[in-house]
């Protein structure tokens, strides 16, 4: 078993990096809890598939911050991934 802890920062120290690191840190959060449906689906475990899936939508959803297209592009392409995801369960 294993756990992922999803820490959010309440403080900005130099906005603009901060901003971009906080995009990253929940793109890569949101990818691995995108994995981890993607492995509970094959193992038939589809309401922990679908958590996954919608924990991932609420990380990157709510609170990300669009930079740049390539920033805008990166996360309309996880956000389809994961609905599209959301779908098959």
């Amino acid at each position: 078993a294993w756990c992922l802890f999803v820490i959010e920062l309440q403080s900005i120290l130099g906005h603009e990096t901060q901003t971009i690191d906080d995009f990253n840190k929940r793109i890569r959060l949101a990818q691995i809890l995108r994995n981890s449906g993607n492995e509970e689906y094959a193992n038939e475990q589809l309401d922990r598939a679908l958590r996954s899936y919608s924990k991932a939508q609420q990380l990157i959803h709510n609170r990300v911050a669009l930079i740049d297209e390539k920033h805008e592009e990166q996360y309309h392409q996880l956000l389809l991934k994961l609905h599209l995801n959301s779908g098959e369960t």
